[in-house]
């Protein structure tokens, strides 16, 4: 444990030695359970899914030529052509 809290960069005092001992030792026992599970008819799983780039289409519903853009662009305080104007965010001075 002291090895490990020193990897970890952590001060561990006598009593937390003493406690993450046995909670160590709890998880390696379970670790060692695993091992016992029967998989030799059990193909490797190595992604989890066969999909590759699943992606849809490129589109978009909202407009600033329909309804729902102008829903959302008409209520700015600022919008010309169909787009919300705003202040500039970056100063282009050097």
């Amino acid at each position: 444990m002291k090895h490990i809290a020193k990897l970890a960069r952590i001060e561990l005092s006598e009593a937390d030695i003493g406690a993450l001992q046995t909670e160590l030792s709890a998880i390696l026992d379970f670790a060692a359970k695993l091992d016992e599970a029967a998989t030799a008819n059990v193909d490797p799983l190595w992604g989890g899914h066969d999909l590759t780039n699943a992606t849809r289409e490129d589109g978009s519903s909202i407009s600033r030529n329909n309804e729902t853009g102008a829903v959302l662009v008409d209520p700015a305080p600022l919008h010309r052509g169909g787009y919300v104007e705003v202040k500039a965010v970056f100063n282009r001075e050097r």
